[in-house]
């Protein structure tokens, strides 16, 4: 499978605060558990990924990592992939795509492009993530459907971020409340990100993109989080669109809980939502 890829620019250098907090998030890496799972380093199109899969995969997950475009790794979601793998029975696959402001947009989105390109077309192809993951992982469904490739069978989205222009009231009234994320720390992500690039930009803000050709799409948010609107948002566009949404709203969470907090009984009930998503998935594709 043959996916145009869009024109890159140069970068600039990563600030000292930056390459100093990418240091800090990498070193906190916690092993995954793999009973009755493989582990691997693979090449999906050129891009490095981190696999996990049981012995007979019922279908492959790509899963885009979280970290406002700018820090974090396959490394870094080593656990959360491998314990979704096991509930899933799926193939997961963490690329490591490539991050601002080294590499501005669109180099992330040609990275995502080249990996789902490479994947085998012998199963259903899901693909998830988590915050700025989430937000290019729809990105990558909006370039997919724009050039009339094919479009992955399902997505799961936790905490996306869809909206770079950074305007929701939640921001705001959310503020004191999320932990994890906040107005700033997106103003100063979507300033590596872009540089320059406007954010009205669907493929940046896929929130104000054609979600016709969305498939099914699993979602949450946490009430607590600065882009609770924005997710809310998301969730009532793709209704509009009669696309096919299961918005999950839980009380009293934070931003991407399912993966910071894996041992909490709502991050184990969404990973159950997402293990019996994935398997309807897989039956209606199977019946095609």
């Amino acid at each position: 499978m043959l996916m145009a890829q869009y024109p890159e620019r140069a970068g600039q250098p990563a600030p000292p605060s930056l390459v100093a907090r990418r240091a800090e998030v990498d070193a906190f890496v916690e092993p995954p558990s793999l009973v009755g799972l493989a582990s691997e380093h693979v090449d999906l199109g050129g891009i490095a990924t981190l696999a996990f899969h049981p012995p007979e995969p019922k279908a492959t997950v790509m899963y885009l990592h979280g970290g406002g475009y700018r820090l974090s790794s396959p490394e870094r979601y080593a656990r959360f992939a491998a314990d979704l793998a096991g509930q899933t029975d799926c193939r997961v696959v963490v690329p490591r795509y490539r991050l601002a402001p080294e590499h501005p947009f669109p180099a992330g989105l040609n990275d995502a492009l080249a990996a789902y390109a490479a994947l085998t077309k012998t199963d259903s192809i899901i693909i998830a993530g988590d915050s700025a993951g989430g937000g290019l992982a729809c990105s990558l469904t909006l370039a997919l459907a724009d050039s009339s490739d094919t479009c992955p069978a399902g997505l799961i989205l936790i905490s996306p971020w869809v909206d770079l222009r950074v305007q929701a009231d939640s921001y705001d009234n959310r503020k004191t409340r999320d932990r994890v994320f906040s107005k700033q720390s997106a103003l100063e992500a979507a300033s590596l990100y872009l540089q320059g690039h406007s954010s009205y930009d669907p493929l940046v803000s896929p929130l104000l993109g054609n979600l016709a050709q969305f498939p099914p799409v699993l979602l949450f948010a946490g009430s607590e989080e600065v882009l609770l609107d924005d997710s809310i948002r998301l969730a009532k566009r793709l209704e509009a669109v009669s696309a096919e949404v299961d918005f999950r709203l839980v009380e009293g969470m934070q931003h991407v809980w399912p993966m910071l907090e894996p041992n909490l009984p709502q991050s184990l009930e969404a990973v159950d939502a997402m293990a019996r998503f994935v398997s309807r998935i897989v039956s209606r594709e199977a019946r095609r």
